[in-house]
């Protein structure tokens, strides 16, 4: 609701095995082409969208920071509880993008202690702009602390819609959603087949 109050579109699903979603649980490989897909699938339906924002909660939160790392136009995105005790974040390249990570602090299945780690590590990359926010007391799925954890996400939000406003925006990044939409009647919307790069492929 957060950022259905600050006038975005949003599209939230449930991965692959979760709630009304078919098919099972895939370790993250299935998961990541199914996110893929969605935002294929929100660029074909938003093509002047000037913000793309992707936000992930616990191990939606290691496939959200995954596909950050692959698409340059989500310059924005939001992890909630990241599974840095868990999963392995070995992934993370040389990113621009800004993030806010927001933590319980008495989460015991995502330590507090390694969400800031992985918050100081994705800060450390030139350029980049990372808040920890870490919410004394909540616990994974900040119970007792959702108002408090509201305030955190909507002010976040606003802040950064301020700051991007003023941003002097790269035609590579945007040239995507700017061109005009063409009839599709006609001409299909150009998609990126391959989005998801093999993580061999990069110099960690």
């Amino acid at each position: 609701s957060n950022f259905v109050n600050n006038g975005f579109s949003v599209l939230r699903i449930n991965s692959r095995g979760v709630g009304k979603s078919e098919g099972k649980f895939d370790n993250g490989i299935g998961e990541l082409l199914d996110v893929t897909a969605v935002l294929n699938w929100l660029h074909d339906q938003n093509m002047s969208a000037a913000e793309f924002w992707i936000a992930g909660f616990s191990f939606g939160a290691w496939i959200a920071l995954q596909t950050v790392m692959r698409r340059p136009e989500l310059e924005n995105y939001i992890l909630v509880a990241p599974p840095a005790s868990k999963y392995d974040f070995n992934f993370i390249v040389p990113c621009t993008s800004a993030g806010l990570i927001i933590q319980g602090g008495k989460d015991e299945i995502t330590k507090e202690v390694d969400s800031a780690k992985l918050a100081e590590k994705l800060a450390a990359r030139e350029g980049a702009e990372v808040i920890y926010q870490p919410v004394s007391n909540a616990d994974h799925f900040f119970k007792d602390h959702l108002e408090e954890f509201s305030e955190i996400v909507d002010n976040h939000i606003k802040h950064r819609l301020v700051l991007d406003s003023t941003k002097v925006r790269k035609v590579k990044r945007d040239r995507r959603r700017r061109r005009k939409k063409k009839n599709t009647s006609e001409i299909k919307p150009e998609r990126n087949h391959f989005p998801v790069k093999s993580l061999t492929s990069f110099d960690l």
